[in-house]
């Protein structure tokens, strides 16, 4: 999402010119207005009589009294850093008098058992606060002799620094990513420290035995704050964003191109007939129907399909029969005989919004996107949820196609989505193995890995009927899950060499939710390795 909000953006302005050298190093298409101002520190968010000025008693050159961990008590935020540290003073003599543990997030229960053990190998006062907000934390800090030490591995534009740089509370931290940019120059070198144990401990044992100083910020704040709103009060910007909209709108050709609503269906007559009804009340002009009936033998199927036929034939819209061969046979059977750019696909227990093929052209229009997808209304039951009071399980929507999670989860979207004629012919449509499931999110894959574009719509454009029956249920099965994943995470490893392939399929199962793999997870996310796989 953090992705997809920079790359849809018109002016991308970053905190730190680390963040903004990632997301270009990360392959991010990033807007051509894109630069770096670090604006002003934020203001206190709390009344004046609780600010960190009125807290403090001294001015600022007072002895270390106190050394406070400030921040998430998480290996992440270097709390194994801190503790190594502490324990190498501790050899040696030097540790602090007083140490403080102080995790900045409300309602934090619990204390990590690496604090409590660590703790009692110190010759020295120890606490733990943990029900702080942030500025709590802020003015307890602001007292004099205290030291925040923050020994993050990687800050983007920490909030921590910049209270203490803000409040003039005295603080050592890694100088790791973006942090240096948020000091003066003159300062980096007194309170900056590699993300070492042994460099933090040194750090911490020289400043003891020295008056405490503050730190400052690069940037004058009030001069920060002046450029930043005179940014804010041209037009400039925003005329350019109008002026793009409308230049995007005209060159998207066609207000209303053709589209065929590829419905498939395999005995569920009563559904079958709710979605094409569905298809019927569209207030979009030029929507044609083909439904693919996929091995229906029962009387009731049969009967619901010839009456669809006959309607159909008054419209110049078709029914497909054919023997079963699930889903991803049933669309391609559909698309091969669809006439139009745009195909849209419809199973027979989704119903859709009278607005949807409206609303998903016109997204497609506005985004250039090869493929939209939308969010959906989750119900239950066999009745019609356009009667009455309508059902809502729950809201569901999609990120588009993020490859973090797109091997494990479909979070590109569910299989009703608008899809470019060419880019469905460009990858082949669907896979048609029977009895596996997963094969929209297999399509989803190939599509975003053959460079075509995916957008989510935000808004519910259909409501999505939760079965125990469905095709979903085989995921039950564990014979028949595994093939499914298989199948879905395929697309990023078929390009593999035969021992890596093996490792990646390996990796990918390992991530998934049972009790074993979910105490993996938990054993990977604690030492920082679950993002390096993923």
């Amino acid at each position: 999402m953090e992705r997809r909000s920079v790359e849809l953006a018109d002016t991308l302005v970053c905190r730190s010119a680390h963040l903004l050298r990632w997301m270009r190093e990360a392959g991010y298409a990033l807007p051509a207005r894109s630069f770096v101002w670090p604006g002003p520190f934020p203001a206190p968010a709390r009344p004046p009589q609780a600010t960190a000025a009125a807290a403090r008693a001294e001015p600022d050159g007072a002895k270390l009294e106190e050394v406070v961990f400030f921040g998430r008590l998480e290996p992440c935020r270097g709390l194994d850093l801190f503790i190594r540290a502490i324990d190498r003073l501790a050899r040696r003599g030097r540790a602090p008098g007083r140490i403080v543990f102080l995790d900045r997030r409300p309602g934090r229960r619990g204390v990590p058992r690496l604090v409590r053990g660590s703790a009692r190998r110190w010759p020295a006062e120890v606490r733990t606060i943990t029900g702080f907000g942030f500025e709590e934390a802020v003015v307890y800090l602001s007292r004099p002799g205290r030291l925040a030490v923050m020994t993050s591995l990687l800050e983007n534009s920490s909030m921590a620094v910049a209270a203490c740089l803000r409040e003039g509370i005295p603080f050592v931290a890694t100088g790791t990513g973006g942090t240096p940019e948020f000091v003066a120059p003159a300062c980096r070198a007194r309170v900056l420290v590699a993300p070492d144990h042994v460099a933090i401990g040194e750090r911490i044992a020289e400043l003891a035995g020295a008056p405490l100083r503050a730190a400052l910020p690069p940037l004058d704040a009030g001069r920060a704050r002046e450029v930043w709103s005179q940014w804010h009060a041209q037009a400039a910007p925003f005329e350019a964003a109008a002026g793009r909209f409308a230049r995007r709108a005209r060159a998207t050709g066609s207000e209303t191109p053709l589209v065929t609503a590829c419905v498939v269906h395999h005995e569920r007559p009563d559904l079958v007939r709710m979605a094409v009804d569905s298809v019927r009340a569209q207030d979009y002009p030029a929507l044609e129907t083909v439904l693919v009936d996929d091995g229906s033998e029962s009387a009731a199927a049969r009967a619901a399909l010839d009456a669809i036929e006959t309607d159909f034939g008054t419209r110049g819209w078709r029914v497909i029969r054919q023997e079963n061969r699930y889903p991803g046979a049933a669309r391609n059977a559909a698309a091969a005989v669809a006439r139009d750019e745009w195909l849209l696909f419809l199973d027979d227990d989704d119903v859709l919004f009278p607005d949807a093929v409206s609303r998903l052209v016109g997204a497609a229009r506005f985004s250039g996107a090869d493929c939209v997808t939308a969010a959906r209304v989750h119900f239950s039951g066999d009745g019609d949820p356009r009667v009455g009071t309508p059902p809502r399980d729950r809201l569901v929507r999609f990120i588009g196609a993020a490859r973090g999670w797109c091997r494990f989860a479909n979070v590109a979207g569910g299989a009703c989505a608008l899809v470019r004629r060419a880019a469905f012919d460009a990858v082949g449509g669907f896979t048609e193995d029977y009895g596996v499931a997963l094969e929209d999110m297999e399509f989803f894959n190939r599509l975003d890995r053959a460079g075509f574009r995916i957008e989510p719509f935000p808004d519910p454009v259909y409501y999505y009927r939760r079965q125990p029956a469905s095709i979903s249920s085989m995921m039950s099965d564990p014979r028949s899950a595994e093939a499914s994943r298989v199948r879905a995470s395929s697309t990023y490893v078929a390009g593999l060499p035969g021992e890596e392939r093996a490792f990646a399929l390996h990796t990918l199962f390992l991530l998934h939710d049972d009790p074993l793999k979910a105490s993996v997870r938990r054993v990977l996310r604690s030492l920082g390795m679950l993002h390096r796989i993923t």
